[in-house]
């Protein structure tokens, strides 16, 4: 009896060493009378990741795919680069009908194994293909796995810091010493056609195509002022940022709730100077498709300088703090969550001239800790715009921003620094004091060498804008 279960560990053994050592894809599927054996193994030691592996096979011949899925995700959970177990795991996936997360595994094949039975086995069925000069990361998917999505960084609405410099404008009456009142409301709604909703303000991911959609939209921005006393305020917050695409895009369908707190004080200068600081704590809880996508911690220290006409100058620090739920399969190289710094300095100047009243000029440098190496980058930003003023109620502004990014940590090949760029423009009628409707066009751009990570978006439609 004890040389019949020594036969046995040892052909397991065998068949371990086997299907971890780059052997050939076509591996034989274990004796399913092993089963007990494996199971009293794990029960000694259960953190053996090429028995759970060699467990998913057996339960995989036996038609039960749930159980094998579970025993091969147990493998990589232990040994997250077991390609053998990526690509057991992703043919299941891949033959159950999950495409997408199936090509995940894939590329990890390729990225762990690219000279393996497994890798070629992968490139002659079709499922995925090298091309020349690229690494083990260097995978490109096929067609038939075009819809996958692949993260990208940590992106903002503008891809710049002119959002911030937009914000900071619309407070600026609720925080003027001459405005008695508690409340200020902003909100913009509207309809747009977007050819890449993918790229939302908070979801860092992104898929080449087959992304476009018409897409109703909602950002509600209130503050409500609950501590006065001498120059300081103090208050809460409450921020949104809501996306309703068409059914096919049901997935991206964005839900980013941001209550807050903040506190403000002024400083007097000379003549009728002003100087405004301000602290801004935000906890943003983030849905896509109605799933829980992430949360995150944010804080913002800015002054807002404004002089007797009306020339302002803006400079902030955010530090951020994420956690998404999604790691990746390898989470040293594909996790978003750890901290974020974004700091910069705009000015927006008023002008004499009736069809130029007011420009904007900013920089903005960004620094981005990922957990993951692929996400990790320092970026910088440049960014302007400019109001001309047609008629006592119609105005065009502009606007345009470029920057660059360094993916210092990047595993894969070739480089995906990207140069990020975009071009807007907005035809706004001020239809009252409290209302205007604008007509928005724009263009946005990623561009890389590294074409997983290369997109564009271009956008146009209507925005209807609340203030009160």
């Amino acid at each position: 009896m004890r040389s019949n279960f020594t036969w046995r560990i040892s052909l397991l053994l065998g068949m371990c060493f086997f299907c971890t050592s780059g052997g050939s894809a076509e591996d034989t599927d274990p004796d399913p009378s092993l089963l007990p054996v494996l199971q009293k193994m794990l029960c000694e030691n259960p953190q053996q990741g090429d028995t759970w592996r060699l467990i998913g096979r057996i339960y995989r011949s036996r038609g039960d795919e749930e159980q094998a899925v579970d025993a091969f995700r147990k493998a990589l959970s232990i040994q997250d680069d077991n390609a053998a177990a990526h690509f057991d795991l992703g043919q299941l996936l891949y033959d159950t009908g999950n495409e997408k997360e199936a090509a995940t595994h894939f590329q990890m094949v390729m990225r762990f194994a690219p000279e393996s039975g497994y890798a070629d086995q992968l490139v002659e069925s079709g499922r995925v293909q090298r091309t020349s000069g690229m690494t083990t990361s260097g995978l490109e998917i096929t067609e038939n796995e075009q819809s996958f999505i692949r993260q990208v960084g940590y992106e903002i609405q503008t891809f710049d810091g002119a959002d911030d410099l937009e914000q900071r404008l619309h407070q600026l009456d609720l925080q003027s010493p001459k405005s008695d009142r508690d409340y200020r409301f902003f909100m913009e709604f509207g309809t747009l056609y977007n050819t890449n909703v993918s790229l939302t303000p908070i979801s860092r991911e992104l898929r080449s195509d087959d992304s476009a959609s018409a897409q109703a939209f909602l950002n509600p921005d209130l503050q409500w002022i609950t501590l006065r006393k001498d120059s300081v305020r103090a208050g809460v917050l409450a921020r949104g940022s809501f996306t309703l695409n068409e059914r096919h895009q049901n997935n991206f369908d964005l839900a980013s709730f941001q209550p807050g707190i903040f506190v403000e004080g002024d400083l007097h200068g000379p003549g009728q100077n002003q100087l405004i600081g301000r602290l801004d704590y935000v906890y943003s809880i983030d849905l896509l498709g109605g799933s829980r996508f992430g949360d995150r911690h944010s804080l913002t220290g800015s002054t807002t300088f404004i002089d007797a006409e009306a020339n302002v100058l803006y400079v902030y620090l955010t530090g951020s703090m994420s956690d998404f739920n999604n790691d990746g399969m390898v989470p040293a190289v594909n996790s978003l969550d750890g901290l974020s710094l974004m700091g910069g300095v705009s000015s927006f100047f008023s002008t004499n001239l009736q069809s130029l009243p007011t420009w904007s000029l900013g920089a903005d440098v960004e620094f981005a800790d990922t957990d993951g190496a692929d996400f990790r980058y320092t970026g910088v930003n440049l960014h302007t715009n400019a109001t001309i003023q047609m008629s006592d109620s119609l105005s065009f502004t502009p606007s345009t921003g470029v920057g660059y990014r360094d993916y210092y940590d990047f595993t894969g090949s070739p480089n995906r620094d990207e140069l990020t760029w975009r071009i807007n423009g907005k035809l706004t009628w001020q239809c009252t004091e409290h209302w205007a409707i604008s007509g928005v066009a724009g263009y946005n751009r990623f561009a890389t060498d590294n074409a997983n990570f290369d997109a564009e978006r271009i956008e146009g439609g209507f925005v209807f804008t609340v203030v009160y």
